[in-house]
């Protein structure tokens, strides 16, 4: 049987990430966005103690990519939902642009930490 909530294969990466969003559960999404707290608890403490955040920052883009993911999950479930009010509409459609700025810087500073190791070495 075929979900009717998943697209067909030539769909882009915006509907890859939507169904992947609506396959997860609840739970699933509020896990993925709860990894806000400890990546910047962590990142904190180790700015504090100057622990050489320079050399392990880029460790920090996987769990905020999947907080990204998580948090917009959870928005656009309750932007579709029928108690959702004006307001909390409007509050739940900031959440999904930050989440989508969140995603989508995380995303870049990868390629161009991708690009800066691999072809970097080669150039000079």
């Amino acid at each position: 049987m075929v979900d009717a909530r998943i697209s067909s294969g030539d769909a882009g990466i915006d509907q890859l990430w939507r169904d992947t969003a609506h396959r997860a559960t609840d739970g699933q999404l509020a896990a993925m966005a709860a990894l806000l707290l400890p990546v910047v608890a962590g990142a904190t403490a180790a700015a504090l103690l100057r622990l050489g955040v320079i050399r392990w920052w880029p460790v920090l883009l996987v769990p905020l990519f999947l907080s990204a993911f998580g948090f917009w999950g959870i928005a656009d479930r309750e932007l579709h939902t029928a108690h959702a009010s004006r307001t909390g509409k409007a509050v739940w459609r900031a959440v999904l642009v930050a989440s989508t700025g969140l995603a989508i810087g995380c995303g870049l500073v990868g390629v161009l930490l991708f690009l800066r190791i691999s072809i970097g070495t080669w150039i000079s």
